[in-house]
């Protein structure tokens, strides 16, 4: 296993250990902005 892979292993678990509820409410913020702008897309067309 790279050192690298490590790194990121060890930094995604540190994530979720110290602020679990952050990285899904900007995951969902990110789909919700995704998604609106699709719609506003669709309503231009």
């Amino acid at each position: 296993m790279p050192r690298r892979m490590v790194f990121l292993d060890i930094r995604k678990a540190w994530l979720t250990i110290v602020m679990p509820p952050r990285p899904s409410w900007s995951a969902s913020r990110a789909a919700q902005s995704l998604r609106s702008r699709s719609f506003n897309d669709e309503l231009m067309l």
